[in-house]
């Protein structure tokens, strides 16, 4: 009974790496660790099984792109895959690495305790516990892929440095190896990418940016961000006021992480929104603050505290581009309209998402700046497009 579960994963992994891979695909990879104390177990447990359902359920993202590892696979067989020995997680990565293509979103999401010894930072697992160079070592079977890696784990901040790079987002709960307390940042990142577990809503109601966010998308005096929001004050002056009705019982988490209120949470808005809680209920408890989550995206290895998307060349810009949604969905909006100038701009939109997304599958063959310089214009495009968007629809009476 002990070598059944990595030989039936092993087959697992070996019939995902045979399957057809076709563009624009998202990949999930959800790590379990050891929790230790029984309350850690839940917690972790908790977490993950909500972070995995809404992927499939809410995310759209395929079930066998899903991989799901954890301290007890006996615990929940029919979501957790193998037990999440280091062994199995490098199987994980390689199978992913195998089917995945080049334009695909491959998220890595680590759930439990982190550790610190001699300088380095670990990932507490059943048996060895992998290092970030272990990590590091790991994720060069993606090197074609875009890699999102999530360690909500305490003793973090080390994989920042360790893992930073082209084409790869990370986030960390912590700062440095020294903050070793247990984080709370997990559960309000997991939060602000699944919502409440009562207010599952069907993928066709979420919508999602193909774009990578440009360094320097700017008209004139305007920045124009693809999202379609003027400047960052805008966007914030539209939360503040529609964070004063505080009785609305409709009001939900995803709500609360969605900054900018259009219909979807980026990893930014995930990241900003886990980071605020987390600073909020340490206030709210009279405690000092041991964790200072961190976001690197701009491949320097530094990260970032307060990530600016709009500053250039800043950690942000890639992040709020990035969406756990897979591929281009329709809003809630859009579902529910019938009047022709909408539906006409509406289709506009996603004419030129098509065109941002077909440009992408070009970036390996072309010149680096040919490529950025093309990549910006339809950005600007998109942006553009999504403030009409946005402006038509304010006119529109409520339904």
């Amino acid at each position: 009974m002990k070598t059944r579960a990595p030989i039936v994963f092993g087959l697992l992994c070996a019939s995902l790496a045979a399957a057809p891979a076709s563009a624009q695909q998202h990949h999930l990879i959800v790590v379990s660790g050891l929790g230790g104390a029984e309350e850690y177990r839940d917690r972790f447990h908790d977490w993950s099984i909500r972070l995995v359902d809404a992927a499939i359920e809410r995310h759209g993202i395929s079930a066998d792109q899903v991989v799901y590892l954890a301290e007890r696979p006996d615990r929940d067989p029919e979501r957790i895959q193998a037990r999440s020995t280091w062994e199995n997680v490098q199987t994980a990565i390689t199978a992913v690495a195998e089917r995945a293509a080049a334009a695909d979103l491959v998220l890595i999401v680590l759930i439990g305790h982190g550790s610190s010894s001699g300088g380095t930072s670990q990932f507490n697992v059943p048996g060895l516990d992998p290092t970030v160079g272990d990590f590091a070592v790991a994720l060069d079977e993606l090197r074609a892929q875009r890699v999102v890696f999530v360690n909500t784990a305490s003793a973090s901040g080390e994989f920042v440095a360790g893992l930073s790079g082209p084409n790869r987002t990370i986030v960390t709960a912590t700062k440095t190896a020294r903050e070793r307390n247990e984080t709370k940042f997990g559960g309000f990142f997991v939060d602000a990418i699944a919502g409440p577990a009562s207010a599952a809503a069907p993928v066709e109601e979420m919508d999602a940016t193909p774009a990578e966010a440009p360094v320097g998308a700017r008209v004139g005096a305007t920045i124009l961000m693809p999202d379609g929001s003027v400047d960052a004050l805008e966007a914030a002056e539209a939360n503040d006021s529609e964070a004063d009705d505080d009785d609305d019982p409709s009001t939900t988490v995803d709500d609360a992480a969605d900054a900018n209120k259009d219909g979807r949470t980026s990893l930014l808005e995930a990241f900003e929104y886990a980071r605020r809680e987390v600073a909020r209920v340490y206030e709210q408890d009279g405690l000092l603050l041991t964790e200072h989550a961190m976001l690197d995206d701009n491949g320097d290895g530094e990260g970032s505290d307060e990530p600016d998307p709009v500053a250039v060349g800043a950690d942000g810009r890639v992040a709020q581009s990035l969406f756990f949604t897979a591929g281009p969905v329709r809003a809630a909006n859009e579902l529910e309209t019938d009047d022709p100038a909408l539906l006409a701009l509406y289709a506009e939109r996603r004419a030129i998402e098509e065109r941002v997304e077909a440009h992408r599958m070009l970036k390996d063959g072309m010149e680096t700046d040919v490529y950025e310089q093309e990549l910006e214009r339809l950005l600007i495009e998109l942006a553009l497009k999504n403030r009409q968007v946005r402006e038509a629809e304010a006119e529109m009476p409520e339904r």
